[in-house]
């Protein structure tokens, strides 16, 4: 594995005779965190690693709206959750390491921000509760609103129409759920926790089609 750093993403590739980002490429993640921590603090700069065909975005340093001057490292992706990188125990090693290195709060979901999951898992209220989906067959959903730190509670439409400096916070969603027995209830939730009900919702869906099928 070799690890990057890229100066500022907001410039374009440099050329011959034009200014524009440098990248920068280390034998070890230790040397390229060292690198990351001595530019300056105001610029889009990033880290990764690749394993010479396949790039691994680490951590980026970006804009968090409200504040125009609010840059903040934050985790740019997550391995477990890409396919080429899941399988692979020095991406989530160095995932892990830049977490505690560079204190990350913040990572990257679409087109927003949200906290980094805590260690210990769902809290003890969550762990008998699931997702009401509805929706079109392929994008089922809950989220009804979504709370952006400066702005409020808004419906998730407003995030695709998001055009303000910076990425919007979003530290909390309001979903429908429901409980073991059925019962419907409204769930006020952190992004982390409504992506592991999903994921628990999807695999009792797909329990009870199995059992469906069984019989049949």
């Amino acid at each position: 594995m070799q690890y990057y750093i890229i100066d500022d993403l907001r410039l374009p590739p440099k050329r011959s005779f034009r200014k524009g980002w440098t990248m920068e490429q280390f034998p070890s993640l230790r040397e390229a965190l060292v690198r990351y921590r001595t530019l300056p603090s105001h610029q889009a700069k990033s880290l990764g690693m690749t394993d010479g065909i396949h790039v691994l975005e680490l951590a980026r340093r970006v804009l968090i709206y409200p504040a125009e001057t609010a840059w903040e490292d934050i985790q740019a992706a997550i391995p477990d959750l890409l396919p080429l990188w899941a399988e692979v125990p020095e991406a989530t090693a160095a995932a892990e390491e830049c977490i505690t290195t560079l204190n990350l709060r913040y990572r990257i979901s679409g087109n927003m921000v949200t906290p980094i999951p805590p260690p210990g898992g769902l809290r003890r209220d969550l762990r008998d509760k699931y997702l009401w989906l509805s929706g079109e067959s392929e994008r089922k959903a809950a989220i009804r609103w979504v709370y952006i730190v400066g702005a409020g509670w808004k419906q998730p439409a407003f995030l695709l129409q998001w055009k303000r400096c910076g990425y919007p916070l979003v530290p909390r969603y309001q979903a429908d759920g429901i409980t073991e027995q059925g019962a419907y209830l409204s769930l006020e939730i952190a992004p982390w926790e409504y992506d592991l009900l999903m994921r628990r919702t999807l695999e009792r869906r797909e329990r009870e089609e199995t059992r469906v099928r069984t019989r049949s």
